[in-house]
């Protein structure tokens, strides 16, 4: 296991802002400029990913404060004698912990999840434009597994949420990446994992294995944000997502079309994303 710490020291391209130029370069130099603070949802996040990933870390790293204002002496005092773990609510302990058994139970999850490694730092150079770029994953063995909490985990509204937060993108990303940190690059791997965990009752859990289909897409999709990041950085210029008047053009809902074509579908394990 490699630290939190550790990885955000290296100088490198992540996903997490690389995918803001999917929005426009505007919004990547802004977010770079500008981090984003720490919230409540990002700390349940990360002690859901712990106490899944690496149960004994969490049993020592996590601790739930028993009053119920967070000022005051007391507040204070508790603070100072567990100043090294991450403080969270009560909720939060709950909710990680159930969905941490939630994994622990299903079959082929829990066994996908032992003998590997958890949350690894990956480092590598992009061969098109020779940018340094890094990622972190969850979990490795003989692939990319990546562990995503969502509100529904079924495959039709699972696959929506895979293409709505590009997590194709991500999964391609940390594939290739991860190939090419390899001693031997060449050496075969298979095609990442998603276990998707529910948020909320009944906390069901879900396994979904990215299809060839699927992870051309997102090296597409990577492809074209690292090439558009290149030529920003090598004139800086980072325009906006509009530099001239641009048509509307409603989705197919709102201007009367009920059928999508399954050929233009996402898919991800033989499910279409629509």
């Amino acid at each position: 296991m490699s630290t939190f710490q550790s990885y955000l020291d290296i100088n490198a391209i992540n996903w997490s802002s690389l995918k803001a130029m999917h929005v426009s370069a505007l919004a990547y130099r802004w977010w770079q400029d500008h981090p984003s603070p720490d919230k409540p949802a990002y700390q349940l996040g990360r002690a859901t990913h712990s106490a899944i990933l690496e149960p004994e870390s969490f049993a020592t790293e996590y601790v739930v404060y028993p009053g119920k204002v967070r000022r005051g002496k007391a507040w204070e005092e508790f603070q100072e004698e567990n100043g090294w773990c991450e403080i969270i609510t009560a909720n939060d302990m709950e909710l990680a912990e159930t969905m941490a058994a939630a994994v622990q139970v299903h079959p082929v999850a829990s066994t996908l999840l032992s003998g590997g490694d958890a949350e690894v730092n990956l480092e590598w150079t992009d061969p098109v434009t020779g940018m340094k770029c890094k990622g972190r994953a969850d979990y490795l063995t003989d692939r990319v597994i990546d562990l995503k909490t969502a509100r529904e985990v079924d495959p039709r509204r699972f696959s929506r949420a895979i293409a709505d937060y590009q997590y194709h993108g991500q999964l391609a990303y940390y594939h290739d990446g991860w190939r090419r940190s390899m001693c031997d690059p060449d050496s075969p791997v298979l095609n990442p994992i998603i276990i998707a965990v529910q948020s909320q009752p009944p906390y069901d859990v879900a396994v979904y294995q990215m299809t060839d289909e699927a992870m051309d897409a997102g090296r597409a999709l990577y492809r074209g944000l690292l090439d558009r990041l290149a030529e920003c950085m090598a004139t800086d210029t980072w325009p906006g997502v509009a530099g001239e008047v641009v048509d509307v053009e409603l989705p197919p809902w709102a201007a009367g079309v009920d059928t999508v074509d399954p050929a233009s579908a996402l898919k991800i394990g033989g499910e279409s994303a629509f």
